[in-house]
């Protein structure tokens, strides 16, 4: 998936504090994301949730420890839409773990969390083309089942889920 995209200024951390390549106007391509880039992964995420700069640094701690333990026991993946300068503008975590209440022995289940785009490259199309991705890597690795975790009133979520054809 390639796609391209310009970038606007906004107070958030992942434009202040992030210390990566500015992504615009620079191709995306879609990628499993190394463990040398989750400090990426951990700044972009703490972009989106909304905490007190008091509790930055024991999220983006929290945030690499919780993927470094589930990339080391295999029990999920991440993904992202990369620039060429080497900058995470969106990522999906693909999760093999069981959750409630979908849990069986006896099938193969991914779940789909995380999603999460850079604010200033939002309603691009980006998680959608994410998201498709991410299901033909679900689907090529033999699993069962597919799901998607998404907080109800997320229109934005739910709205690229739909794009993807979930």
């Amino acid at each position: 998936t390639t796609t391209s995209s310009s970038s606007s200024s906004s107070s958030h951390p992942e434009d202040s504090e992030d210390p990566i390549p500015d992504p615009s106007n620079s191709p995306l391509t879609f990628q499993l994301i190394p463990k040398s880039l989750y400090p990426q992964v951990s700044l972009l995420r703490l972009s989106i949730f909304p905490l007190p700069a008091v509790h930055h640094r024991h999220f983006l701690t929290r945030s690499l420890q919780l993927l470094t333990h589930r990339s080391a026991s295999y029990s999920s993946v991440v993904y992202g839409l990369v620039s060429a300068s080497g900058a995470i503008v969106s990522t999906a975590e693909l999760s093999f773990h069981e959750f409630p209440p979908t849990f069986s022995p006896s099938s193969r289940k991914g779940y789909v969390t995380e999603v999460l785009t850079r604010r200033s490259h939002r309603n691009r199309g980006h998680a959608t083309a994410l998201l498709a991705s991410v299901f033909v890597e679900a689907w090529s690795m033999g699993l069962d089942a597919v799901y998607l975790h998404v907080e109800g009133g997320n229109a934005g979520a739910i709205r690229a889920y739909e794009k993807a054809g979930m």
